[in-house]
């Protein structure tokens, strides 16, 4: 743990999480503060494995410091300790993630929060800036990645138990008839709700790519750089030269 190899230090961390003795909590906390995101991440999930809630504090004070790559870390970890009012505030600082792996992560992490109110109160008021976020990735870079809307969609059917769709309609429909049953009293959708799930769900046509398919592969073989003939065409026809040029 105290190697000066980054990597040897992550890889002993991750190893005493899984080993599982608690004989090694003390050694694992100075790892919190390594110089490598990874060291850290490694770090706070062995604690949570090893269900070290005696230094709880020290867990805080690590995450108060952290970065918010690190926040779905300690959602996990805080998980694993039981400590459900503390996973949903890491949830909520790593949904404000430009990172949508980051975001995807405290989605899924939501499936397993022990506070089942307070888990689908925050997916509910959450999804629809996720909506937008994905419609703008769409628009702007041609991205087409619903893993953070889907993963919310997992996590509100985990935690309400009810058999819901990956359909956002639907779960807004079903939150409709019964937010009073989670703790909110009034509840007002969107005004934008309905254009957002308009464009959320218009078919994503791929653009055209800038040259025919096959190019460079095709030029790759002498003789066959027609940019309207398959790779495989090209394969088979240099084949059949090889053959003629070598009947034996």
């Amino acid at each position: 743990l105290q190697h000066e190899d980054q990597y040897v230090r992550n890889q002993a961390c991750a190893a005493l999480g899984r080993i599982g003795d608690p004989k090694a909590v003390n050694a694992i906390i100075p790892l919190l503060a390594d110089t490598s995101h990874h060291c850290r991440n490694n770090a706070v999930e062995a604690l949570g494995r090893l269900k070290a809630k005696r230094v709880l504090p020290q867990i805080q004070e690590a995450w108060e410091n952290s970065d918010e790559r690190e926040h779905y870390r300690y959602a996990e970890a805080f998980v694993a300790l039981e400590e459900p009012a503390l996973a949903i505030e890491a949830c909520k600082l790593s949904l404000t993630s430009p990172d949508r792996s980051i975001r995807g992560m405290a989605a899924q992490t939501l499936r397993f929060v022990q506070d089942k109110q307070a888990a689908v109160r925050l997916i509910m008021r959450h999804f629809p800036t996720e909506m937008e976020r994905e419609i703008q990735a769409w628009e702007e870079r041609k991205i087409d990645d619903k893993q953070v809307v889907e993963r919310l969609g997992w996590a509100l059917a985990k935690q309400t138990g009810e058999k819901l769709t990956s359909d956002p309609e639907v779960w807004h429909t079903w939150w409709l008839a019964h937010h009073e049953e989670y703790g909110v009293a009034e509840y007002s959708p969107p005004k934008n709700f309905e254009e957002l799930l308009k464009r959320y769900r218009a078919p994503r046509i791929p653009p055209e790519p800038d040259r025919p398919p096959y190019t460079t592969r095709l030029e790759l073989v002498e003789g066959e750089a027609d940019p309207t003939k398959r790779w495989s065409d090209a394969v088979h026809a240099r084949s059949a030269r090889m053959i003629a040029a070598h009947p034996h």
